[in-house]
């Protein structure tokens, strides 16, 4: 069995617009779905903010593109217990594990 078969979505988020996720995003999320944090939507994944991480399904993985904390001054910072910290290889691994992805380009 191929890895692609898994399926959900990998949902690609590139702002933190509003500092919220979009409601699309939250609205068709399943616990099969992971979402991958970029550019700027890295700064949803830092411990402390005010993003409510309990709208989102359990089993979702949510990485952080480490690169992009880092690009941003935020690579030593604490990230919510919710969020892992991933590199390229983990992003094509997420990759891999989903069939169909969704680029979501910030808030509401």
């Amino acid at each position: 069995m191929s890895s692609a078969s898994e399926g959900g979505v990998l949902h690609l988020l590139s702002s933190a617009q509003g500092m919220v996720l979009p409601e699309g995003l939250l609205i068709s999320l399943s616990a099969q779905d992971s979402i991958v944090l970029l550019a700027d939507a890295v700064l949803l994944a830092l411990a402390g903010n005010a993003l409510d991480w309990a709208l989102v399904p359990e089993g979702v993985q949510v990485l952080a593109l480490q690169s992009d904390l880092e690009q941003r001054g935020l690579g030593a910072h604490a990230l919510h217990p919710h969020v892992e910290r991933g590199d390229d290889l983990a992003w094509v691994i997420a990759s891999e594990r989903h069939p169909r992805s969704i680029s979501w380009g910030g808030g509401r």
